[in-house]
């Protein structure tokens, strides 16, 4: 339960910032830990955007103007 929505809530803002942030043509692996689960949603957005600056992978594109390509992909593991 604590899992999938920990995963529910990565999701969302992986999709909320990587289309407009992360720079086209690289992937990334976001992992979820224990904490995520409570951590404010604002904050894990503010996580990601400061994860693709220290990859040097941050794009500010202006509002609309989603990277082409990619998408966001998920394994699932058993």
């Amino acid at each position: 339960m604590v899992r999938n929505r920990v995963r529910r809530r990565l999701k969302a803002a992986v999709g909320e910032v990587m289309p407009a942030f992360a720079s086209a043509g690289r992937d990334f692996v976001v992992i979820g830990r224990r904490a995520t689960r409570g951590r404010p949603y604002s904050s894990l957005i503010a996580d990601l955007k400061r994860g693709l600056k220290r990859l040097d992978a941050f794009e500010d594109r202006p509002a609309g103007a989603a990277a082409t390509g990619g998408g966001m992909k998920t394994a699932r593991h058993g």
